[in-house]
């Protein structure tokens, strides 16, 4: 009986004992939340990171209307990465930790159309008008920076009136469902997408020289992470020359 006891007492500090430590592992991961236009360069520099440091990191994407919503949800986090003027804004009411926003990349802007698409040449202000007029439908992911931007984009070009009503807002985060499936026959959004995308979704190119924009973004260190020191060191990294040929690969320029 004693022996019976005994087995059932250490069976229980030993189910015990491992679950503190998967429990202090697990917690020793920085977090990072990043907007999807990064996506490929961000799990790309999270997989290099890892290999060269062996620091867990686990990485969560999402659109950046969806990373704004986890956040203002009150979700804990080491490190962020979207927009320049949301990190601006956040650090300025004091939910990112102060001096240690950083600069990661930007992007510009071009045309994605679902597969099987006629080929279109966009390479003039002309072009890209004829191609937006011959569509269908444009989509768009409701909150999102690229959405905004074609608004002001159809605005700009006086086509607002003329494509209202087949220019469709889809729900946020169900990019790239939409175009793939053909609900919609393409949309305006960031390169970096388009390359990440390439298997399922056909890219017509960079918009017009006259008509493209970039868009920076940046990180921040949450101000209620305990792990500052190794959000530090990751986003020096990030900012290193050790991952510039991912940034030529994803689309995604250097802040310089």
């Amino acid at each position: 009986m004693n022996c019976l006891f005994s087995t059932k007492k250490w069976a229980a500090v030993f189910v015990a004992v491992l679950a503190f430590f998967s429990g202090s592992a697990a917690a020793e991961d920085l977090s990072i939340l990043c907007t999807l236009p990064l996506e490929s360069l961000g799990n790309g520099m999270v997989n290099v990171y890892k290999a060269q440091t062996s620091q867990d990191v686990k990485i969560t994407i999402s659109t950046g209307a969806i990373v704004r919503d986890r956040i203002r949800k009150g979700e804990k986090f080491d490190i962020v990465i979207t927009t320049r003027d949301v990190i601006e804004g956040w650090a300025a009411s004091g939910q990112l930790a102060k001096g240690n926003a950083t600069g990661i990349g930007k992007i510009g802007y071009g045309l994605g159309i679902r597969k099987g698409y006629p080929k279109l040449d966009i390479s003039t202000v002309d072009g890209f008008k004829n191609a937006l007029r011959g569509a269908k439908s444009i989509g768009g992911s409701e909150g999102s920076v690229a959405l905004g931007y074609l608004e002001t984009l159809l605005r700009d070009l006086g086509l607002a009136e003329e494509l209202k009503s087949r220019t469709k807002v889809f729900a946020r985060g169900t990019f790239p469902k939409w175009l793939i499936n053909g609900e919609a026959d393409m949309v305006v959004s960031f390169i970096s997408e388009f390359i990440y995308l390439k298997d399922n979704v056909d890219y017509a190119g960079p918009l017009p020289k006259e008509l493209q924009s970039y868009v920076e973004f940046h990180a921040g260190i949450g101000a209620e992470s305990t792990k500052k020191e190794q959000a530090i060191k990751f986003l020096q990294f990030a900012n290193s020359p050790s991952v510039d040929s991912l940034f030529m690969s994803t689309g995604v320029d250097r802040i310089r």
